[in-house]
Order: C-alpha cells, then structure tokens, then sequence
C-alpha cells in the first residue's frame, strides 16, 4: 500500500507491505479480543455457580417430595429456605392442608355412613325375615317397621350427601335471585313432608326486596331443617317464622312451643348424629345449617326458654338488587 503527498514540486510517496499490516491488525484484534474473552467465560462460570447455589433449595425441596409417602399431606419443612422462595413453599403446604380437608371430608362421609345406616338396614333384615316366616297382620306390621326403616335410612343418605356437598367445593350457584320472602314460602313449603299448617309466616313488607346474598338452594336448605326441627319437637303447638331486616342482614327467626333444650345441650346442637332423647330425626339437620352458615358468612345462634326454643338465622343480603 502506499500514501504519495503532493505540496508544490515536491512530492513524498510511502508504503508499506500487506504483511506487515495484516500482522498489525491480528496483534491488534487479539489483543482487544483476549480479555473479552477471559472475561466472558469467567462470568459465565459466575453465572453457572450461581445458578447452582440458587436452586439448591429447590433441589432440596424436591428431594423431599420424592421422599414422602403416597399418602402423605402433611406441611413440607425444607430449613434454609431463602425469602424468595418461602411463598412457594406456604402455597405448597396450604394445597397439602386443602387435600387433607377433603380426605378427611371423605373418611368422615365413609364413616358416618357405615355407623348410621348399619341400624336401619339391620332393622329392616329383621323386619323382612318377620315377614316372610309369618302371615295376617304380624306380617303386615313387619313390612311396615321395614318401610319406616327405608324411609329413615333414605333421609339419612340424603341429609350425608347435601353435608358433603356443602362442606365440599362444589357450587350451588344456579343464576337464580330469589328475595327473602320467596325463600321463606318455599322451606314452609316444604318443611313437613308438605304439611305446612303448623307453620305461622310473618313477613315485613320489604321482604320482597330484599335479595339473599348465597344462593338459593342453600337458604332454603338451611331454613327448612330449622323448620323440620322445630316442628318435630315442639308437640302439636304450631312453630312461627318470622323474616327480619337489619344492617345489610336477612335475620330468619324460627321458634316452637316445646319443652326448650337444656342449657347445657345448646352447644351440641349443631354436632353431627347427636339427638336430644328420643328424637326421631338423624341428627344431621342442623350440622348442615351450621355448615352452611359457615360456607355463606352467615350466623346462627339459639334461645332456650321455658316456652320453647328460638333459633336465629342471620343471613347476608345482596347490595344494590331490589325489585322495581
């Protein structure tokens, strides 16, 4: 390559040789390249052990997964866990709390089950067997003590399986808006098998107003059993219900004119299969209102007096939903 500068007569020509600058310019590129490089594989081994010391809780935390039993749901403890990664590990033990819920939803649904139906279907074996050995009215009565026994054992599987649906996930939510007093005529209407003329309704005006904030089958559900309750136990005296407005609430007050419930039985109420004497329900009536209470934000509390027994239902209501 050569460079020629021209000023007046004078004239300077330079040059140099294509190996001499090609050596140049490699001393130059290696030079500026080298360090680039040393300095790159260096963070990438940074990187590399960092990476590696960063997933080493993971790692641990797998680890003891893999370890636990098929059958185990109880909290995962891995020590040293970074802060980053202690909501990951309090989400995962709050599935494992979820999944332990509903396996013992499922071993007390199997249990209650197998220790109140063992009865009935024993009485009705013997019943049937009474039939069939004997004629005239000893066998007609023996098939009818083996249809109250189905009947009873009908409601019990009923009153098991609207419990587990209620403490369960799944959704009652059917799109339906009923008000207050459509959700009070329809439990009188169906408490009693259908015989509703012991039941005295006293409704406020508003009542038509005013939206439930749960849905529908559940208030109905929950009204009804306190209705069947009452009625069951309080003789041939006739139960009132009564729908209350307060405070963004739905208060339902169902009383009877029985005997009342001795204070000391009040907070067994809602546990499930206990009976007061000789009752003849399944005891699960109002464990599923309680149930429901506690599903729906909602509150249930008892008033025993010697003319009888009240019940009050607090349910929320739906803001902004009123008919025009």
């Amino acid at each position: 390559r050569t460079f020629t500068y021209n000023h007046g007569d004078v004239r300077i020509t330079t040059a140099d040789r294509h190996m001499e600058r090609e050596a140049l310019n490699q001393s130059i590129l290696l030079a500026a390249s080298a360090p680039v490089l040393m300095a790159l594989l260096g963070s990438l081994g940074l990187l590399w052990i960092g990476l590696g010391k960063g997933l080493e809780p993971l790692n641990r935390m797998r680890d003891a997964l893999r370890r636990r039993r098929a059958d185990s749901v109880e909290p995962l403890q891995v020590a040293g866990m970074p802060s980053e990664l202690q909501p990951l590990l309090e989400t995962q033990n709050q599935l494992f709390r979820r999944i332990a819920q509903t396996l013992e939803r499922e071993r007390r649904l199997t249990d209650d089950a197998a220790h109140e139906l063992r009865s009935p279907l024993t009485a009705i074996k013997t019943h049937l067997q009474v039939a069939r050995m004997t004629d005239g009215a000893v066998r007609e009565q023996a098939l009818e003590h083996a249809e109250q026994g189905t009947d009873r054992m009908h409601r019990t599987l009923e009153q098991l399986l609207m419990l587990a649906r209620v403490e369960g996930s799944l959704s009652f939510e059917d799109g339906v808006q009923c008000s207050a007093e459509q959700v009070a005529h329809q439990a009188v209407q169906d408490a009693g098998g259908g015989d509703n003329r012991r039941i005295v309704l006293r409704l406020p005006e508003e009542a038509t107003q005013i939206y439930l904030g749960m849905p529908a089958p559940l208030a109905v559900a929950a009204l009804r059993n306190l209705l069947d309750n009452a009625l069951r136990h309080g003789g041939d005296k006739a139960v009132e219900l009564e729908v209350q407005m307060a405070d963004g609430q739905v208060g339902f007050m169902v009383r009877d004119h029985g005997p009342g419930i001795a204070e000391a039985d009040l907070e067994h109420l809602t546990e499930r299969f206990w009976r007061n004497g000789q009752s003849g329900g399944c005891g699960l009536g109002l464990a599923i209102v309680q149930a429901i209470v506690q599903r729906c934000a909602g509150s249930l509390r008892f008033d025993s007096r010697s003319d009888g027994l009240r019940v009050f239902l607090q349910v929320p209501a739906r803001p902004g939903h009123r008919q025009k």
